[in-house]
């Protein structure tokens, strides 16, 4: 039904969220770590995201011997990297891809993700087999319950997680100003 879709979607968005705020938090997040004094919160040397930025942030995770397979970008940063003759010139990217289908799938290798989720002036690099996750705080539980009046029965299904970022080493964090 439209409804469950819905539920679904709204979890969704809601894990993520709680997801990328965890990898992009300044304390414990990738913006906490540093690799032989270069910090992994990198700050962008234009208004907009560059490929300078992108490899950049790939060097530092590559130096702790990660690998940077994944970008998270918010859509404003889409934009500005459509822009950019490096991924729409057949001539630079080797294929008419970007024509196609709107998008280049992987940049320098990585997995893109599209997301509101993280703010436009932010960008994140990471290896998602070692970045962070969500962890059970509270296992799944069922509870029943009876409701004579209306001669129903009825379950409530809950869990608790939470995100954290398990290596800071394994991400970057990009913020264009």
């Amino acid at each position: 039904s439209n409804s469950s879709a819905a539920s679904d979607v709204y979890k969704r968005q809601k894990e993520d969220d709680l997801i990328f705020t965890a990898l992009e938090d300044s304390t414990n997040g990738f913006a906490s770590a540093t690799t032989e004094g270069t910090s992994h919160a990198i700050t962008s040397g234009g208004t907009e995201i560059a490929m300078a930025d992108l490899t950049e942030a790939q060097k530092v995770i590559d130096q702790e011997n990660y690998v940077p397979n994944t970008l998270i970008l918010n859509p404003a940063q889409v934009k500005e990297l459509r822009d950019l003759d490096t991924l729409t010139e057949a001539d630079k990217i080797g294929d008419r891809r970007m024509y196609e289908r709107g998008w280049v799938g992987k940049i320098y290798g990585m997995d893109t993700i599209i997301t509101n989720t993280v703010s436009a002036s932010t960008a994140v690099v990471l290896d998602k087999y070692e970045g962070g996750g969500l962890v059970i705080r509270r296992p799944l539980t069922v509870e029943k319950w009876k409701e004579p009046i209306r001669d129903l029965t009825e379950a409530v299904v809950s869990s608790r997680m939470a995100a954290i970022c398990f290596r800071p080493e394994a991400g970057a964090v990009i913020t264009v100003s």
